[in-house]
Formats: C-alpha cells, sequence, structure tokens
C-alpha cells in the first residue's frame, strides 16, 4: 500500500509565528509500518542536516493509505492556516471528497475515542487508531483545551 502522510511543526528557531508542512509518502504493508518509516525518515534528517533544527515537536495531520493508484486525481487533504490567539491555527481535511473503494484516511484519537476512515467501503483496522504512548508532559494543548498528540518529539 502507498502511504501518504501530512506533518507539521512550528520552527522553534524563529521568533515570527511560522507553520512548517511536510508531506511524506512512503511504500508500507500496513498504517503502523508506514507510521515507523516516517518516524525513521525525520530521525535521519534530523541527524544529518539542519533542517529541522527548530522542530521540537512534529505532529501528524493525517494519514491517507491508497491501496493503488487512482486513475483520476485524488484531493488528498485540504488545509488552511489561520491566525489564533497567540500564533497559527491549522484547519484540515484529509479526502474532502472521497473517491471511492481503496482510498481511506486515519485519524489518531485518544484511547476512549473511535477512529474515523472515511471510506464507506471498508472496514478500519482498530490497531491503527493510536500510535505511541506519551505521557501528559508530552502532550500540547489548543486554545480551546483539547489534547494535541506529537508524532514526533526532539
Amino acid at each position: 500500500m502507498l502511504y501518504l502522510g501530512n506533518f507539521n511543526y512550528s520552527d522553534d528557531n524563529d521568533k515570527a509565528d511560522n507553520y512548517c508542512l511536510m508531506p511524506a509518502v512512503v511504500e508500507a504493508s500496513d498504517a503502523d509500518e508506514a507510521l515507523d518509516k516516517f518516524e525513521a525518515m525525520f530521525e535521519r534528517i534530523h541527524a544529518s542536516s539542519d533542517l529541522l533544527d527548530g522542530a521540537r515537536r512534529i505532529y501528524l495531520d493525517s494519514l491517507v493509505e491508497l491501496d493503488h493508484l487512482p486513475e483520476s486525481a485524488v484531493l488528498v487533504q485540504w488545509q488552511k492556516i489561520v491566525p489564533a490567539g497567540d500564533g497559527l491555527c491549522s484547519i484540515t481535511a484529509a479526502l474532502p471528497e472521497v473517491e471511492g473503494a481503496g482510498i481511506a484516511a486515519y485519524s489518531w484519537a485518544d484511547e476512549n475515542e473511535d477512529v474515523v476512515e472515511l471510506d464507506e467501503g471498508d472496514d478500519y483496522d482498530d490497531d491503527a487508531s493510536t500510535y505511541g504512548e506519551l505521557d501528559e508532559t508530552e502532550l500540547d494543548f489548543d486554545e480551546d483545551g483539547y489534547e494535541e498528540e506529537p508524532f514526533l518529539l526532539f
């Protein structure tokens, strides 16, 4: 399967409000393997270059799964960055127009919430609902007090 991961971070080395977007792609047998490969990629980039020097927390906006290459174009993510409170806020929609079987988006929720898969034709995998275990000191809270769990911490 092909996985498209849409990641973001705020560059802590830049004093101005900022938002860095990083789409990435990988082939993997399942969502967990794809996330492991994305994590290894970010660790490699962080260790071997200065590209991610300002990245303290990397967040996963969406993970889109394709079991085949679509014949027609598919919008995999729509994202809008707007000012909010003390910085910027991202409004994101994965697969805003679902094209059909074989295309799905995963969302990561806390253990008490259900995973939403946007492809009506397929069953979702409960094992792909969360990634990693973080303690409360590693969680950020958005303006409304909702937890935002980082995908990766440096």
